[in-house]
């Protein structure tokens, strides 16, 4: 190994553990457990991640752990703490345990390492893995043939048979090879965590809630410090993603129901309950945010599924003055400044390019101006050709770059001074800014 390899090796390590000794979880698991943990999030929403993360995690000592880092954000706390916070994030995709890094060169070091540790006790009886291997830099480079020995060293370790088509519970357990060095991490989210288990009216091709819940966030940013109240309006609205994510931050929606989602965590680890946490009454140490419903004056959703209109009554959580309409033909002006926060249908409905949508993308906006003459927008737009014209007096606030569905779109948030103000809490970022 040459001193660069030696380096790297040595920077893996470090960078999945503050020290070369990776502490051991217990053989035993309780909510009281401390672990180190990761949340996964698309790229470009680090710092948003960060941001809502510590938010959660304010009051209960852990704060300082929180380290934002490429894909996720890495931090320790009490399982009890992940657990409950888990059901409440809004832009992660997986939240994972990490529960061992080591040194592996070969495949029958990794299978000793792996069947080494205790799955008796990790887990609810009947409960096995179903592995999921990346490789960078390093020996072992057939993921296949990675999964298959780390499913094999767990099945010898429960003492059952191993099957690769296992039809029992399963948790998923992610093993990370970088410079030699595993990192083994179980899966406490199951399905993926945009996945909210309290929205079944989603159309053919909706942005993810996780999505969703980010744009509204990187808005709700700029809003705040213009010191004003808005008009929420969200033209071509489909389900109204957007409006049912900030709602449910706020906390005006009821909790999902959980016999529609559950989380692996819960489901398949055998986490002990400590005795100071037994009362179903002992508060879990989350913070909830408080309602901003002084923000935004009322709220229309514009062109939305029939099923969405026929729900309108169940739109209004404790009197929130919204309207559902089928078109904006229908919409009437009022007196304050107006946010646009939208994800048109640019395919089918808007007939875009394959290759270049700028043409479409000026159509588009100039059509919300004239439509409307927003203060502030956020338009999911694909990231294809050049950049367009803005209509006069927009100014482009920031932008961010993700893929959704396989494509390559774009979070744009625009501003009109004349009508926001000079909103000088919150300077021009640069634009297509990767966090």
């Amino acid at each position: 190994m040459t001193s660069n390899q030696k380096n790297r090796k040595a920077e893996v390590i470090k960078r999945v553990s503050p020290t070369n000794d990776f502490p051991a979880l217990p053989a035993r698991l309780s909510d009281a457990t401390i672990g180190r943990f990761f949340l996964i999030v698309s790229p470009g929403f680090e710092a948003d991640a960060e941001r809502e993360l510590r938010g959660h995690l304010a009051g209960s000592g852990f704060e300082e752990t929180v380290k934002k880092e490429k894909g996720g954000v890495s931090f320790e706390a009490a399982l009890r703490t992940v657990l409950a916070v888990q059901p409440k994030l809004k832009v992660v995709t997986r939240v994972l345990l990490r529960i061992a890094v080591f040194g592996a060169k070969d495949f029958p070091k990794l299978h000793r390492k792996i069947q080494g540790l205790p799955w008796k006790t990790w887990l609810k009886p009947g409960v096995t893995i179903r592995a999921r291997a990346a490789s960078h830099r390093s020996r072992l480079r057939i993921k296949k043939r990675i999964e298959i020995v780390a499913e094999e060293a767990v099945a010898e370790a429960l003492g059952i048979p191993y099957q690769e088509e296992s039809a029992g519970p399963q948790i998923l357990c992610l093993l990370r090879l970088d410079d030699d060095v595993a990192t083994v991490s179980l899966d406490l989210s199951g399905e993926l965590l945009h996945k909210r288990g309290d929205r079944e009216d989603v159309g053919k091709a909706p942005l993810r809630e996780s999505f969703a819940a980010a744009v509204v966030e990187r808005s709700l940013e700029h809003l705040k410090a213009s010191g004003k109240t808005f008009e929420w309006i969200e033209p071509m609205a489909g389900t109204g993603v957007f409006l049912h994510e900030y709602l449910r931050s706020e906390g005006l929606l009821a909790e999902p129901d959980v016999a529609k989602r559950t989380f692996a965590g819960v489901e398949f680890l055998a986490i002990q309950t400590s005795k100071k946490y037994e009362s179903a009454a002992a508060p879990l140490m989350a913070v909830t945010p408080k309602p901003n419903v002084k923000l935004f004056t009322r709220y229309t959703l514009i062109e939305t599924h029939t099923e969405q209109r026929a729900r309108a009554s169940e739109l209004a959580p404790k009197g929130l003055p919204i309207e559902v309409l089928a078109s904006a033909s229908a919409w009437a002006s009022g007196e304050e400044p107006r946010f646009i926060v939208v994800n048109p249908p640019w395919g089918k409905r808007l007939k875009a390019g394959a290759t270049d949508t700028t043409a479409k993308q000026e159509e588009f906006l100039l059509g919300l101006e004239a439509q409307f003459a927003p203060a502030f927008v956020a338009c999911v737009m694909p990231a294809l050709g050049r950049r367009p014209r803005l209509p006069k007096g927009w100014e482009q606030a920031a932008s961010v770059r993700f893929r959704a569905g396989g494509v390559l779109v774009a979070a744009s948030f625009f501003r009109v001074r004349s009508r926001l103000g000079e909103n000088k809490a919150l300077p021009l970022q640069s634009v297509d800014k990767q966090d």
